[in-house]
């Protein structure tokens, strides 16, 4: 996906596909200061950790995706309820992370 993806109305985006990067872009920060502490003792931990570091710069673009999606009327073009119990769920989803709720914990 490019950012200038993120420009173009709701009628011409697939908003699960932009949900679950907001949610993985979420989770980028966590699993980065995971693997700075106790979990640099695991296999690869060095490798996961310059991977992710590479998606640092793109992790304001979870938040906006998510607020573009918040907005009613986003979610009543056609292209969202097309997939609207989908897009319900990755919206839910993604707003967990912003809550500071683990719920695998």
């Amino acid at each position: 996906m490019q950012e200038s993806e993120l420009r173009l109305p709701a009628s011409h985006r697939l908003a699960f596909r932009e949900l679950g990067l907001a949610i993985g872009l979420a989770d980028v920060a966590r699993t980065l200061l995971e693997l700075s502490g106790a979990g640099r003792a695991l296999p690869g931990a060095a490798r996961r950790a310059a991977l992710l570091a590479t998606l640092a710069p793109y992790q304001r673009l979870g938040p906006a995706i998510v607020g573009f999606w918040l907005a009613s009327a986003h979610r009543a073009a056609p292209a969202w309820q097309v997939h609207g119990d989908l897009n319900d769920v990755m919206l839910a989803t993604s707003l967990l992370p912003a809550q500071g709720l683990d719920v695998f914990a």
